[in-house]
């Protein structure tokens, strides 16, 4: 999900608003929900007057981006005006995001960003009224306070959630302070299947923050506990079913589980591997990696398997503890190759 814009529901790949000053800022953090509440639709606002685009939840920020994209792209600018606006608004407030985490500088971003609002204006605008529509603010928001309010870890980092041309992934970023929401993927008009995703994604940056000192946290195997354990983080913040939570069909993971025996020995082969190549047949959800038939995403699956096991033969563990226990001793403890 993070790590470099890599992937994230199943790719980690390579690959916005906000105040004039940085006053302004922290006001709005400790009144944006009173804010929001009084200005809920009010997206035709003067741009001056956005702050209910920002959120504070926890020790974490929440930027709406897409809905000051859809105003800029709603008002008509010269290009000098267009791009002044791009840089103060969009880039300056996000400068880590944009220029540590997709290497952007001022003028290259504004060059490519203010073209893009100019000629996908009428699909962006059309897109912030479906999620006007299906209250995509609220989804996002509200999903997020869940996660904060039940998660047994700090709810910290910096969210920025709108279109982004060069991010394929729902979710994604290079570490905390740097996460973006990519607005054009399908999932955003799936408010169902979008507060699973958040929670998955979301997951990504407790657990990994969590197992900095792992020493096994660039195998395969910490890999698949990563995915696996984001898929149960899901299922027991959002209330879901395994099946909701991997994103199949019944029919496709019991696939999976009927295959499980075949597809845990080839995976035992490079377990420990440190190779990207290794990892990716197991981390896409594309039919028939590594077995005819797979439905795709079997790292997930075997990530969770290998947990679920776990927390069988530990009377004592709770799915949270996966947090604190480093990744070869609940492979060990599972005893899930026995």
């Amino acid at each position: 999900m993070k790590i470099g814009l890599t992937t994230h529901l199943n790719i980690r790949m390579n690959f916005s608003t906000y105040l004039l000053f940085c006053l302004s800022l922290i006001f709005f953090q400790s009144s944006c929900n009173q804010s929001h509440k009084a200005h809920k639709d009010a997206i035709t606002k003067p741009l001056t007057q956005n702050s209910q685009y920002i959120f504070s939840i926890g020790d974490a920020s929440v930027t709406l981006l897409y809905k000051l994209q859809r105003q800029i792209a709603s008002t008509s600018y010269d290009s000098l005006q267009l791009r002044k606006m791009v840089i103060d608004r969009i880039y300056v407030p996000n400068e880590r995001l944009f220029s540590y985490c997709l290497g952007y500088d001022q003028n290259s971003f504004a060059d490519k960003y203010s073209n893009a609002l100019k000629q996908r204006s009428d699909s962006l605008i059309q897109l912030t009224k479906t999620f006007e529509k299906i209250n995509l603010d609220s989804t996002i928001i509200n999903t997020m306070k869940k996660i904060a309010e039940k998660s047994v870890i700090k709810f910290e980092g910096k969210y920025v959630i709108g279109f982004f041309e060069d991010a394929g992934c729902i979710m994604c970023g290079c570490d905390n302070a740097t996460m973006l929401g990519n607005t054009y993927n399908s999932y955003y008009k799936n408010p169902n299947l979008l507060k699973v995703v958040i929670a998955h994604e979301i997951n990504h940056n407790f657990f990994e923050t969590a197992k900095k000192a792992d020493p096994d946290n660039n195998t395969l195997l910490y890999n698949a506990i990563d995915e696996g354990f984001a898929n149960l983080f899901s299922m027991k913040m959002m209330d879901v079913d395994k099946f909701t939570a991997f994103n199949m069909t019944k029919d496709e993971y019991n696939w999976l589980e009927n295959n499980e025996a075949e597809l845990k020995e080839k995976f035992r082969k490079v377990i420990f591997s440190t190779k990207e190549e290794d990892w990716n047949p197991y981390s896409e959800k594309i039919p028939n990696r590594i077995l005819e038939g797979s439905p795709g995403d079997i790292g997930y699956f075997l990530g969770y398997r290998i947990i679920e096991e776990w927390l069988k033969k530990n009377d004592g563990k709770k799915w949270e503890d996966v947090y604190s226990t480093p990744v070869r001793h609940i492979l060990r403890e599972s005893e899930y190759f026995k």
